[in-house]
């Protein structure tokens, strides 16, 4: 359990304070439009700053100074996102608030997160912001970070990432909507860069030649650009020369986890073949048989979005009893009979559909009697998206060691409070589910109690409480 999911630890309370203590310096741009306020402003606020850094730099012990520093961001992130929206605050606030960004950053703190939709989130996950233009406009002075992972913009500007925005010493990097000029950048200057994920950007084939340039990537994600088919080819291609260049082995070690969108024969022969030691793939759109990948002996992660299970079916009975960890959305037809009988060391399922069937053509009834499925023991960790309760508890009875449970569409009431009760999955330790559109929920089970997290997004509302649970 995370640490600040006590809502009681002064460690916790202290930490929502200073919040709203940061929150208050972003809003001191609110002082009228005259030059002698706008310099006791920026002095005044410059000095605050100082003395902020000063504190959090020698008082938070770095074990936590990550979690410290996400929370700090969403109040900070908040005020700047209010304000900016005001001409007249506009440019007052981009000299400020960085000011009190690069204070609250620990010495320590390598990584910023914006909010992502990660198949595996924490508890700290949900107080991440969604929107990165405050950190873009701090990036230049932020040299020591190691992970940066970009989220959506508010679109007040058209600013784009250039060279002065990224640090020599970045080893990981995701970004929606990046074009072909910002990789370009991003390549020029983080040569040690690691991970990739550019999900949904405006790469086209251009791209190609600025990702051959990182020769030490181990995890490239493509899914939704603009890239065509022969161009995955070439990228491919290219990455195998670099890694036998590198490792200096043949087969090629370094690229484990690719993903991308709408992959041809001709893509995944070259996986098949140029790659063998990888260990996740993630694809969508795929329009075409997965058995090719059967020579992947050393996959243990498959994400799959937007295809037909017919397309899967073979390679799960092929290499099935390897995969711990199995993504499934919008996979139309799915069998969970042919997941039980052959993935049997599954560790983690994800099943989302944006309707019922997904799974097959069948009622529920029929499912659980005319096709009854095998339990998943191994299984400690469930997602379901699937718009049917009865459909749900079913799935779940026959996964009874599930620590961890993502509702993704919310669930109804009913079903909540079976959970709630423990009337079902008995080993449940978190359970994440929406209440609303933009409101989440983290319930983690302690001996005694549940101890309630709700996050609203688009507002600084945080509710940390906990509430006593009767077994």
């Amino acid at each position: 359990m995370e640490f600040f999911a006590y809502p009681d630890r002064l460690s916790n309370l202290a930490t929502e304070s200073l919040g709203r203590y940061v929150s208050d310096l972003v809003q001191r741009v609110k002082f009228p439009k005259c030059a002698e306020t706008e310099t006791f402003r920026l002095n005044y606020v410059q000095q605050i700053c100082s003395y902020l850094g000063e504190m959090i730099h020698g008082t938070l012990p770095p074990s936590f100074a990550n979690e410290v520093t996400i929370r700090m961001m969403r109040h900070v992130l908040l005020s700047y996102r209010d304000l900016i929206e005001y001409p007249c605050f506009r440019s007052y606030c981009e000299e400020i608030a960085p000011m009190v960004m690069t204070a609250i950053l620990h010495p320590s703190v390598m990584k910023l997160e914006c909010f992502e939709n990660n198949p595996h989130p924490t508890v700290i996950d949900r107080y991440k912001v969604w929107y990165s233009d405050l950190i873009v406009d701090s990036l230049s002075e932020l040299k020591n970070l190691r992970v940066l992972r970009l989220g959506s913009s508010n679109n007040f500007t058209e600013r784009r990432l250039n060279r002065r925005d990224f640090s020599e010493k970045l080893e990981e990097f995701s970004y929606r909507f990046c074009e072909d000029e910002e990789l370009d950048a991003l390549s020029k200057t983080s040569t040690k860069l690691k991970r990739l994920d550019l999900t949904d950007s405006y790469l086209t084939d251009v791209s190609i030649d600025y990702i051959l340039r990182f020769k030490h990537l181990e995890e490239l994600v493509i899914n939704c650009v603009l890239i065509t088919q022969d161009g995955i080819t070439k990228l491919l291609t290219g990455l195998a020369k670099t890694d036998e260049t590198v490792a200096s082995t043949n087969p090629p070690e370094l690229l484990k986890s690719f993903g991308c969108n709408n992959p041809s024969v001709s893509n995944l022969n070259v996986l098949a073949d140029k790659f063998p030691n990888i260990t996740s793939l993630s694809l969508r759109n795929v329009q075409c048989s997965l058995t090719a990948l059967k020579s992947l002996k050393r996959l243990t992660k498959l994400s799959l979005r937007t295809v037909i299970f017919c397309f899967i079916e073979e390679l799960l009975r092929e290499i099935g009893s390897q995969i711990m960890c199995l993504n499934l959305r919008d996979v139309h037809d799915t069998d969970l009979r042919v997941i039980g009988e052959n993935c049997s060391a599954l560790k983690c399922l994800h099943l989302s559909f944006i309707k019922f069937l997904g799974l097959q053509d069948y009622k529920f009834v029929e499912y659980s009697e005319k096709f009854p499925l095998p339990e998943f023991r191994a299984l400690t960790c469930l997602e379901l998206k699937l718009f049917d309760d009865n459909f749900s508890q079913y799935i779940m009875s026959r996964c009874g060691n599930v620590k961890k449970l993502f509702l993704s569409d919310g669930g109804s009431q009913t079903l909540i409070n079976i959970l709630l009760q423990r009337k079902q999955l008995m080993s449940l330790e978190q359970l994440f589910f929406t209440e609303s559109q933009n409101v989440d929920i983290v319930v983690q089970f302690t001996d005694n109690a549940a101890i309630f997290t709700e996050v609203d997004y688009f507002s600084d509302k945080i509710s940390l409480h906990s509430t006593p649970v009767k077994y």
